[in-house]
C-alpha cells in the first residue's frame, strides 16, 4: 500500500514538473502597463480616484 502511495505521488509530481515547461513567453513588460497607467492618469481629472475591476470574462451561448 505504500508503494501504490508513493508511485502516485511520483506520478503527481512527475505532472507538475512537466506542466511547467510550456510556460508562455510573450508578456507584456512592465514598461508597457507602466505606460498604460500614465497615459489613464493624464485621462483623469486632478484629485481624482478610478477603481478598475476585472474578472473573467464569461460567453453565454444561446441554445436553440
Amino acid at each position: 500500500m505504500k508503494q501504490l502511495f508513493l508511485f502516485f505521488v511520483f506520478l503527481i509530481t512527475l505532472n507538475q514538473i512537466h506542466s511547467q515547461e510550456n510556460l508562455p513567453t510573450d508578456y507584456l513588460s512592465k514598461e508597457f502597463h507602466k505606460g498604460r497607467r500614465e497615459a489613464f492618469r493624464n485621462l483623469m481629472p486632478a484629485n481624482s480616484v478610478a477603481v478598475i475591476f476585472s474578472y473573467p470574462e464569461r460567453v453565454f451561448f444561446k441554445r436553440h
